[in-house]
């Protein structure tokens, strides 16, 4: 899977869903690419969603047949987008006026998605998007301070 054509500035990140694996990382112009390995061949590169770009690395869960990326935008904000296996949805601002410097984390425990950063202020936030709570989207509740 070498990439001898392509040069990136963020660590990868990885997830499965709907039998592939997919791989997203910042590419050297802070666009965001994945590409998805299905047996043993490799998808081209593709950029996520529609005009997004992170000056730092990715997060990515799956949960529901859907691919979830989020990631920090230009404005230290979190945005979110996700695949349903044919198209992405537009970014969607994380609700919560969370601001971060760093690449965020996420996980899925259960039905939840939980995304966690470290703010500006260098204290660790947590945000959950609870199963049934916010149908049609990414858009979990404000962040509660851990």
């Amino acid at each position: 899977m070498a990439d001898s054509m392509q040069q990136f500035n963020s660590e990868p990140c990885l997830a499965v869903a709907n039998g592939r694996l997919y791989l997203a990382i910042r590419n050297w112009d802070d666009r965001m690419m994945i590409r998805s390995l299905s047996g043993h061949s490799w998808s081209k590169w593709t950029e996520i969603g529609f005009n997004g770009k992170t000056p730092s690395g990715l997060a990515m869960v799956s949960l529901d047949r859907e691919l979830w990326v989020i990631h920090r935008g230009k404005d230290r904000r979190l945005y979110a987008s996700v695949f349903d296996g044919v198209k992405w949805t537009e970014w969607k601002e994380i609700p919560g006026d969370g601001q971060t410097e760093t690449q965020p984390i996420a996980v899925v425990r259960g039905r939840d998605i939980i995304v966690g950063i470290r703010g500006r202020d260098s204290k660790i936030y947590i945000n959950t998007r609870e199963e049934g709570r916010h149908p049609g989207g990414p858009n979990p509740p404000p962040p509660s301070r851990r």
